[in-house]
């Protein structure tokens, strides 16, 4: 075999097993990563992120990687009552069993616990939202899958809530064995 074969070989090898070298990382007060936003930015493309239970005061929060997001015993994670939780502009990021709280009002920001931005094959599974604007917002997103999740609103107006499951110029979107409460619509 001639050294350029050899050499595209190796490289074709590389490449290839690279994408079966994801990793866990795991987020909680007694590990060495503390925040979702100190996993995201260490992340790559295929790692999975396991959040264990606990109250985590983030928001604003940029999902730009593929992965995976996995809480253990439902971690609640707080926007504060201010900005938007989960920005997702990644396709194929699945979010499973959260608590989503406190996405703060906002009628020029639309403001949601969990935002879908262009995306596609994302998956938002058995998760529990309460108090929030908007609790899943998805705009201009396709083939993605929105079931069994728990979305409650406490506001007393509906003038200050936004939807429970917002779609915005989507298709393909699986909305299935929600409970909505609360909320506009």
């Amino acid at each position: 075999m001639s050294t350029t074969k050899n050499i595209a070989l190796l490289l074709w090898i590389c490449l290839a097993s690279a994408q079966n070298f994801s990793k866990t990382i795991l987020v909680g007060k007694n590990q060495p990563v503390k925040s979702i936003k100190e996993a995201l930015e260490i992340c790559v493309n295929g790692d999975v992120i396991k959040v264990e239970g606990g109250f985590y005061s983030e928001n604003n929060l940029a999902i730009n990687k593929q992965i995976s997001l996995i809480g253990i015993d439902y971690p609640t994670i707080s926007g504060k009552k201010k900005e938007g939780i989960f920005l997702i502009r990644a396709n194929n990021v699945s979010i499973e069993g959260f608590h989503f709280a406190d996405a703060g009002v906002s009628f020029v920001k639309d403001n949601a616990a969990i935002r879908l931005d262009s995306v596609s094959g994302c998956v938002i599974k058995n998760n529990r939202f309460s108090n929030n604007f908007f609790g899943i917002y998805i705009g201009k997103s396709w083939d993605c899958i929105i079931s069994e999740n728990k979305i409650i609103s406490n506001q007393k107006a509906q003038t200050y809530s936004g939807n429970g499951i917002h779609l915005w110029y989507c298709r393909n979107v699986q909305v299935e064995k929600n409970y909505v409460e609360g909320h506009r619509d």
